[in-house]
């Protein structure tokens, strides 16, 4: 009897963490700083357009997306990368109940799309764990790609052979990139689609931190795309929830080449979960703020600020060009793991091995790292990255130093 095809997926990395901590209670307050959860203030309009809207909770929802939030999309899009109206709310843009169902789905009918006879999908490694769930649904043959701090921390494009490209059907890319907080630029996305266009398959850009950044802005696979006044080959995924710090809203869209995003609409409407009406009127508001994206991006950058002020070098820490995540080298500590048993039972830290956002292990490097999200308040972060480097700079003194 064939196996399960989940039974293929990694153990979540929350459960696997759960589990290496399981049994220790510590004895000072804890800091959470292990899952990507915005603990930022929302726009505080959000509750009175539910209350507004409550009746249509009596209602099923419009599954393609109310004209004024596909308009609020197509806006925002061509606002912030400068598509010069290129974004058309009706041919490029795609409602989504979060991009995490979105590139499960969407992984699905580009497999099927493709026609490949041996269908690959190229995944970042570390990676988001839905990239595989859609790549192990739609049964397509997975190449995990390292992301070390040599390429950038981006997958190195040269590593992938000609036949390979030949049966790609999706590459996945994350930029800003979690967990490490690179971009990818322009010369990195022209090359991409420019594979792409000649071998046929659809670029997966998740920008989901796309409006968390410090000191220059990400620009988007969609920007390059665009040059030639279409998206061929180019998705792009976005979301409200760490943009705009509502990660319970579910509520994203993708946009890019218009053949796909046709035959996704006819898939979706019939196949896909459907964003709440009331919650559709919240989302159009949401994109059309910028003020409190703007507020919320300055209190990220300053626990930026206080992470370098605090760490300096130490886990040869690099200022992150965007995201709220420190991916620091535990490997004089004995590596991500162990730093997370260390941290959780003497500082009462909770933090996220590297190794568990990762298939390669110790072959992409990602064993020596481990995870901080910087998601709470600006006291809190001060506080714990400092339980952090007492911690380390205590058991570091030698023998009789330590008090």
């Amino acid at each position: 009897m064939e196996p399960y095809i989940f039974d293929k997926l990694p153990q979540g990395p929350f459960a696997k963490l759960r589990q290496l901590i399981a049994g220790t209670t510590p004895k000072m307050s804890i800091f959470d700083m292990s899952i990507g959860d915005p603990k930022h203030q929302f726009p505080k309009f959000v509750q009175q357009i539910i209350i507004d809207n409550m009746s249509g909770f009596g209602n099923y929802p419009d599954g393609l997306g109310i004209e004024s939030l596909r308009n609020a999309n197509a806006n925002w899009l061509n606002r912030r990368f400068k598509l010069e109206n290129i974004a058309d709310m009706n041919q490029h843009i795609c409602t989504l109940n979060g991009t995490r169902e979105g590139l499960f789905n969407a992984a699905l009918l580009a497999v099927k799309q493709a026609q490949k006879s041996t269908p690959i999908m190229a995944i970042p490694d570390p990676f988001y764990q839905v990239y595989a769930a859609g790549a192990i649904a739609a049964q397509a043959e997975i190449i995990f790609m390292p992301t070390p701090k040599s390429t950038g921390f981006l997958p190195d494009l040269g590593s992938i052979s000609d036949a390979q490209w030949q049966n790609m059907a999706v590459f996945f890319i994350c930029s800003p990139s979690n967990p490490q907080g690179a971009f990818a630029d322009k010369a990195y996305y022209e090359k991409l689609i420019a594979l792409a266009r000649k071998h046929d398959f659809y670029i997966f850009s998740d920008e989901c931190y796309s409006e968390i950044y410090y000191d220059e802005k990400p620009i988007s696979a969609l920007e390059v795309a665009a040059k030639d006044g279409d998206f061929k080959n180019v998705i792009s995924f976005f979301s409200l929830s760490k943009r705009s710090s509502l990660p319970g809203l579910r509520s994203g869209f993708c946009a890019g080449d218009a053949t796909f995003i046709a035959r996704y609409k006819k898939m979706r409407v019939v196949a896909a979960p459907q964003v709440p009406g009331p919650l559709q009127h919240v989302a159009t508001a949401v994109w059309n703020d910028e003020q409190h994206v703007v507020e919320s991006r300055a209190l990220y950058a300053q626990k930026i600020d206080i992470a370098e002020q605090i760490l300096g070098n130490m886990f040869d820490f690099e200022r992150p060009q965007g995201g709220f995540f420190l991916w620091l080298n535990m490997a004089a500590y004995g590596g991500g793991v162990k730093a997370a048993q260390d941290l959780w039972q003497h500082c009462a830290i909770k933090a996220l091995p590297g190794c568990y956002l990762s298939s390669l292990g110790s072959e992409g490097g990602a064993d020596d790292y481990l995870r901080v999200a910087l998601v709470g308040n600006l006291a809190d972060t001060k506080s714990a990255l400092k339980r952090m480097t007492a911690f380390y700079s205590n058991i570091n003194k030698p023998r009789g130093a330590q008090k």
